[in-house]
């Protein structure tokens, strides 16, 4: 979702895309002003990774891409 504003809200499956590189998300969001992430968005992707397989993998994956691209 684009807000008015030149922000970008983004919803899980977004961001499940992002952390996986797809290169039509990185490049829509290199048009960004800012991304933003919902709380209850995070809470998705953590409850979908403890209930994975491989929950360790999705968070350090996601605590990397968080301090190379995201500021908090």
């Amino acid at each position: 979702m684009t807000l008015a504003t030149g922000r970008f809200l983004l919803d899980t499956n977004i961001i499940i895309a992002l952390l996986e590189g797809d290169n039509a998300v990185l490049s829509n969001l290199d048009q960004a002003a800012e991304v933003l992430i919902p709380a209850v968005a995070l809470g998705e992707l953590f409850f979908g990774a403890a209930k994975s397989g491989r929950p360790a993998d999705f968070q350090s994956g996601a605590i990397r891409h968080r301090q190379s691209h995201c500021r908090m």
